[in-house]
């Protein structure tokens, strides 16, 4: 097969280091991220954080002539969280700022965030929410919608209006003129229609609902030229099932879905609007769910194309539809996997509209990321997002399964670290508890491998991926949270130990928010098989963490959250029977598990004399993306400490 495009490429050595690397090095932000070209391909731009304690900046630089000195963005007083090409020279900026001293309640952080529109000729901004009131409590929401092909230099946006503590307004949908400054209403969504999608012409084209008479779920499409929303399905609130409905830039009578159908794993689906019926099952897997679609990567020249499906248990899989366009899309992968060093998840994140500027970056369990651009038929590297880890020194990733206690197969992804077993083990199970881990490149579990302890990530019971029925098991008899889903990660250890691959007298837990409550589960004595264990921001009460939102659930999520909640075991309750240390960690404007959990287990442990110790992060929130250079370095200096305490 003749290929599209020729690609040049220069390889590097990685030298391997027999010492792990400094605590610092897993602390500091990514050396370069989110790279992408602009439209007409002139622009090559990614996020830099300068040095380790500096806000995040976007650079900006010529891909005809990338020594030139970049220009460089930046907010004075708000830090930028992304951004988005909108036209040859102008993006999209989102920023955000720290304008409260502590939380106001749950899920109610302590930032804010605004939209702007930058040009980047000018270097200079226009807000897209600027009258926002911040004081009022008023709180602005912009987001953007739609990159328009059609209709050079607009773009569709979404504006929503709330005040802190009530609920928002609907969101109103405008054409925004960036060179005119001007913005067209499209329309204005009401309670009956939401998450309406449009087509490149900013068409409305399709949109949900919920009828709550029934407590069912409706998908509306609007005919060509029609003002009307057409209902083509329904689905019970009370419904575990998934039903996706593809993106497409025209809605005809058969429309591709990702859902059950009935049946227990999720697959691709025609489905028949007109007729409201499943039409034949595209392809679907044994094992596990499908991860989701597969569209072309330049949304310029094939908006909205659907070339494919994804997979995902061992590692990310392609599985391309027929069709000439996908198998130019496939080779053209097939080519980039032959030259890039390494090679393993391979993706082309970025593209101009004549798709002779490409941005490719690949991913692997030992590189946390690398970027590359195609440009003038060559084939350079961009840059590393964590230039000081070399691949050599990392683990690689192993994805295995086990019985559980009840003889329920658990899969799992395994960090092995250099050298020679038998490991001192650390279970990290994830949070969620309802979640999907998919794990490439892992930068805690490679922390801990780097520091020689190996690293398994159960995915346990209630996980998502694994069908209805594996989803089902943690919750719809009962609670499992303690009980057979504790197993679940217990039991990962246990084979490992049968196995002779880790040492059974040093084994550990590690664990954030759910992984937390796990983590205080696993250290009472029912637990027997640990050291010690690390619990970060954990669920201590889950009568205090239920009550914080249970009261606003219903349907599947209601079924889901009270049966869990109410049969599974509080860590708070069990407190007398702790047997071995715990070391909590826990953000101080924690929005999503308040510290009030950490404080009142604390006050709980010290009643009893159990040894353990508290660290708070100071002005840290629950998720990564708040978690600053010093709360990184506490966390890792506080837990090697910890855990060389307690190896034997």
């Amino acid at each position: 097969m003749k290929y599209k495009y020729s690609i040049l490429f220069l390889f590097s050595l990685n030298i391997i280091s027999a010492e792990p690397y400094p605590n610092e090095y897993w602390a500091v932000g990514s050396g370069i991220n989110d790279v992408q070209v602009s439209l007409d391909g002139k622009y090559l731009s990614f996020e830099k954080i300068p040095s380790r304690t500096s806000p995040k900046e976007i650079h900006i630089l010529e891909t005809d002539n990338l020594s030139k000195t970049p220009i460089v963005i930046g907010g004075e007083k708000m830090d930028v969280e992304n951004y988005y090409w909108v036209s040859d020279q102008h993006m999209v900026v989102l920023f955000s700022q720290q304008v409260r001293q502590g939380i106001e309640g749950f899920n109610a952080g302590v930032f804010n965030y605004k939209t702007a529109l930058l040009n980047v000729k000018t270097q200079k901004f226009k807000e897209l929410d600027n009258d926002r009131s911040v004081g009022s409590g008023k709180v602005f929401s912009t987001r953007l919608i739609n990159i328009l092909p059609t209709k050079k230099d607009q773009v569709i946006i979404s504006y929503a209006e709330a005040q802190r503590g009530q609920s928002f307004k609907n969101p109103a949908y405008y054409l925004y003129n960036f060179k005119t400054d001007k913005k067209k209403l499209i329309l204005r969504s009401s309670g009956t229609y939401r998450n309406i999608r449009f087509d490149d012409d900013a068409n409305p084209i399709s949109a949900t609902g919920f009828d709550i008479q029934s407590g069912e779920y409706i998908w509306y499409y609007r005919p060509t030229g029609s003002s009307t929303w057409v209902e083509y399905h329904r689905m019970h609130e009370d419904s575990f099932e998934d039903f996706r409905v593809l993106r497409t830039n025209k809605f005809k009578d058969d429309i591709y879905v990702i859902a059950n159908n009935g049946e227990d794993k999720s697959s691709l689906w025609k489905y028949n609007i007109k007729n409201k019926k499943f039409v034949s099952k595209i392809f679907g897997l044994n094992d596990s769910d499908i991860y989701g679609p597969l569209y072309h990567f330049n949304q310029g020249s094939h908006p909205n194309t659907l070339i494919g499906i994804t997979s995902y248990t061992d590692k990310l899989k392609r599985i391309y539809l027929s069709g000439n366009l996908s198998l130019e899309v496939e080779a053209l992968y097939y080519q980039l996997e032959g030259i890039i060093p390494n090679s393993y998840q391979v993706r082309i994140v970025s593209s101009s509209y004549d798709s002779k500027t490409l941005v490719v970056q690949n991913q692997a369990p030992n590189d946390p990321g690398t970027y590359y651009l195609f440009h003038n038929n060559s084939f350079i590297k961009v840059g590393e997002e964590k230039p000081f880890l070399e691949s050599n020194n990392l683990a690689s990733l192993e994805y295995i399964k086990y019985p559980s206690s009840d003889g329920l197969s658990i899969p799992a992804y395994l960090h092995v670290p250099k050298g020679k077993g038998p490991f001192p083990l650390i279970v990290m199970p994830h949070g969620g508890p309802f979640v999907q881990e998919n794990i490439t490149y892992d930068t805690w579990p490679q922390f801990f491998a780097n520091n020689g302890y190996m690293v398994l990530q159960p995915q346990y019971r209630g996980s998502y991926g694994y069908g209805i029925n594996f989803h089902k098991k943690s919750f719809i008899d009962g609670g499992q949270g303690g009980l057979l889903m504790q197993d679940d990660a217990d039991w990962g250890a246990k084979y490992l130990i049968e196995k002779k691959r880790v040492d059974k007298d040093n084994v550990y837990m590690f664990g954030w928010s759910n992984g937390g409550y796990y983590a205080a589960i696993a250290a009472t004595n029912k637990h027997d098989i640990y050291n010690c264990v690390i619990a970060g921001a954990p669920v201590t009460d889950l009568n205090q963490q239920k009550g914080y939102f249970l009261d606003r659930l219903r349907g599947a999520q209601e079924i889901r959250q009270k049966s869990y909640f109410n049969g599974s075991i509080s860590p708070i309750e069990v407190v007398q029977d702790v047997s071995i240390p715990i070391l909590i960690v826990h953000g101080s404007n924690d929005q999503r598990v308040p510290i009030k959990h950490a404080y009142k287990y604390s006050e709980e442990l010290k009643k009893y004399n159990k040894e353990h110790k508290l660290v708070v992060l100071e002005e840290a929130d629950h998720f990564s993306n708040t978690l600053t250079y010093e709360h990184y370095k506490t966390l890792y200096d506080e837990s090697i400490k910890f855990l060389d305490s307690c190896k034997k």
